[in-house]
């Protein structure tokens, strides 16, 4: 992802360029349909110029096409309930191959809030998808998981 493309996506949802959020090799489990919920057009309030619209990629995967002015960038990804809480996967590829970014995500009513999975909890690397999910067992309900959190206002359907 060039730098450019890297900072829409910081501004827009995630924060990329500071790379706080829990990256991976590996993945959480890929089982959950989509919620209808979360499709539609999604923007800061204090910048409408950025937005980001989330539609249906396939019955389990999303995609993400986020907007600042003429430029775009598409990602895909996929949500994942752990504990009553739902972990928005985003997959990302570049020349050593995929990786996986982890955010816990919220709605209510038009409004939906993405926090970064802390990053700084785990010292090692994963050794497997069990191993990056087991991790996410024994850390979500801690105050700790989830930081810099945001808010979106939904702008269309």
């Amino acid at each position: 992802m060039t730098k450019k493309l890297t900072h829409i996506f910081c501004l827009l949802l995630f924060l990329i360029v500071t790379s706080c959020t829990l990256e991976s090799e590996f993945s959480l489990p890929n089982n959950e349909a989509i919620d209808s919920e979360l499709l539609g057009l999604w923007s800061p309030t204090n910048n409408p110029k950025e937005s980001v619209k989330i539609e249906r990629h396939t019955d389990k995967r999303y995609k993400l096409t986020l907007i600042n002015g003429d430029d775009q960038e598409e990602l895909i990804a996929y949500s994942t309930t752990i504990r009553e809480r739902k972990i928005l996967t985003i997959i990302t590829e570049d020349e050593v191959g995929l990786s996986y970014q982890f955010y816990g995500i919220s709605m209510t009513n038009n409004s939906l809030t993405y926090s970064e999975v802390n990053n700084q909890i785990r010292e090692e690397k994963f050794e497997s998808q069990q191993d990056l999910y087991d991790f996410f067992l024994t850390h979500i309900d801690k105050d700790y998981f989830f930081k810099n959190p945001e808010t979106l206002k939904k702008i269309s359907h």
